[in-house]
């Protein structure tokens, strides 16, 4: 009687686990987070254009501004980050990144 109902008492755990993990529902309480990452499109970038420092529209070709600043007036490191783009995340990034560059 007592492994009968030792049998019993299992086969609910079992039954109850297997179900669980069949209806997805997480077996413990901690939460989850999410490994996406968000990502967002820049305000604008910076960049060079016949030599000179320009600000671009994401994705355009052809800058929306030209600067008389020379990229190659700037040390070897600058002017790499100027070939390569520099996002400027909003506006007021974009003013302290042109107050940097052309002052």
């Amino acid at each position: 009687m007592k492994r009968a109902m030792i049998r019993c008492v299992l086969t609910g755990v079992l039954l109850v686990m297997i179900v669980t993990c069949a209806s997805g529902v997480p077996t413990t309480t901690s939460p989850r987070r999410s490994t996406a990452v968000e990502t967002r499109e820049p305000y604008r970038i910076i960049g060079e254009w016949d030599g000179k420092v320009a600000v671009f529209l994401p994705k355009e070709k052809t800058p929306e501004s030209v600067y008389d600043a020379r990229v190659r007036s700037f040390p070897d490191d600058e002017q790499r980050k100027l070939r390569d783009g520099i996002e400027a995340a909003d506006e007021d990034s974009l003013r302290r990144l042109l107050e940097d560059y052309l002052s």
